[in-house]
């Protein structure tokens, strides 16, 4: 086996990685581009129900690309169902630690590479809120 054979592309890496991040906590709707919170999430603190959010919109860029793969603050409070202030106080606390970013017309985003990171935050609230 050469190194090359090693290698794997970097949409399947992502893809296995957000695959890995949301199963359990949501549940896509193709039809109509919406994610849906399982009753598993409920007991995720705000940051990582923002998190968890923002990774399952990266979802659509390999499963239907026509659905958005960011969201504005007030999609966020509506998917979500966390009041504004939590939301601000969680997508700024985010994006301060730059594992979100926002677009210059305000949607917010999981940035690629940061995903490890967001995968390793949600994997260890998991393990303390005893989710599977």
């Amino acid at each position: 086996m050469a190194l090359k054979d090693l290698v794997k592309p970097k949409d399947t890496l992502a893809e296995k990685m957000i695959e890995e991040t949301i199963t359990g906590l949501v549940h896509l709707d193709e039809d109509l581009g919406l994610v849906l919170f399982t009753p598993e999430a409920t007991p995720l603190p705000n940051r990582q129900k923002v998190l968890v959010y923002l990774v399952a919109l990266q979802a659509w860029r390999f499963l239907a690309r026509r659905f958005a793969s960011g969201a504005g603050r007030d999609e966020i409070v509506e998917h979500t169902r966390m009041g504004r202030e939590e939301v601000r106080r969680a997508l700024n606390s985010l994006e301060t630690d730059r594992l979100v970013a926002r677009q210059s017309f305000g949607r917010y985003f999981v940035c690629e590479p940061a995903l490890p990171i967001a995968k390793a935050e949600i994997d260890a609230t998991r393990k303390a809120f005893g989710i599977k």
